[in-house]
């Protein structure tokens, strides 16, 4: 099983726009090294092809809700680091998983089509509760994946 974590960072286009770009690229950087810093050597972290903004994780060998867990501190160590004294940081994330007897025989398509997952996930959580993202994730995913 592969779960991807689709990470957006809050309020970067107000940084951008009320501290200038070099202030948004040391918020993504403050976000970056705090993600890379809490995910296992045998995970993967990336920007978003889509956004500047955002970040995939994918993390090998975890389901669902334990990605889940893992995205909740992640999304409380950024909330609660202080390095960035300009705005507060904060993370939404959307959790997809991919298990064995789903992926197909082309590797970039199973991982183009769960990041695609865990990125509606995420839009679905904001539009439904943008304040109680952590409440709402755990019910989040399973009918996208069972429509797609």
């Amino acid at each position: 099983v592969i779960s991807v974590l689709y990470i957006d960072v809050e309020n970067f286009k107000h940084i951008n726009d009320a501290f200038g770009h070099p202030a948004g690229d040391k918020a993504l950087s403050i976000v970056a090294g705090i993600l890379q810093g809490r995910i296992r050597p045998t995970d993967n972290i990336c920007r978003s092809y889509k956004h500047g903004d955002e970040f995939v994780v994918v993390l090998r060998e975890l389901d669902r809700v334990r990605a889940i867990t893992i995205g909740l501190h992640l999304q409380q160590a950024v909330a609660s680091d202080k390095t960035f004294e300009l705005s507060p940081l904060s993370i939404s994330f959307g959790v997809a998983e991919l298990r064995q007897e789903d992926m197909s025989n082309n590797p970039a398509d199973d991982l183009s089509r769960i990041i695609g997952y865990a990125d509606a996930d995420r839009i679905r959580s904001r539009k439904t509760a943008p304040q109680e993202n952590t409440q709402l994730v755990l019910g989040l995913g399973v009918e996208e994946k069972q429509a797609a």
